[in-house]
């Protein structure tokens, strides 16, 4: 327990020391949660469906803190990572400008990666890398509805070392 709160600790350090070298901008106080249905390979050629989760802290406009976990039915297999998303919005303004009916400040293009444990029968390393683009439903600044894709990459537990995620889902902003 001890080995697993010193290693969020140290990765939460690492990613809060990265977003410490933007531009000092004013408190931003917004968290975020999601919850997508998502399968990945299973044993045997069958697939574990299970809910992609998390929670993420906005700490600059462009960079967020995030907890993800994923959870089987039956805690077949449950994954536990940290780590963090950085937001470019000049893709957002490149759009914007790109369009006269589109607004492009209602989208948000974003990279993350986490790392933390697989637990599948023995407890093993797991990172998650990908990306996501997220749609402010009607300019809302409380909802919206993204697309991410991810490299599920996890040494034991799994057929296959890298899995693909794909999750489609709301996200609630407060």
């Amino acid at each position: 327990m001890f080995r697993k709160l010193t290693f969020a600790f140290i990765t939460m350090l690492l990613f809060v020391g990265l977003a410490a070298a933007q531009t000092p901008t004013p408190q931003v106080d917004s968290f975020s949660i999601t919850a997508n249905a998502v399968s990945v390979p299973g044993s045997n050629g069958t697939t574990l469906a299970g809910t992609l989760m998390g929670v993420s802290l906005k700490i600059t406009p462009n960079f967020n803190l995030e907890q993800v976990n994923f959870m089987t039915s039956g805690a077949q297999t449950n994954i536990y990572l940290g780590g963090g998303s950085y937001t470019f919005g000049n893709m957002s303004k490149k759009l914007n400008n790109a369009s006269p009916n589109l607004s492009g400040y209602d989208f948000r293009f974003s990279l993350h990666g986490d790392v933390g444990e697989i637990r599948a029968g023995a407890v093993s390393t797991a990172a998650l890398f990908g990306g996501q683009l997220d749609y402010a439903i009607k300019g809302s600044k409380t909802y919206s509805l993204g697309v991410r894709v991810d490299d599920l990459f996890a040494n034991k537990g799994l057929p296959h070392k890298n899995n693909l995620v794909v999750a489609v889902g709301p996200t609630i902003h407060f």
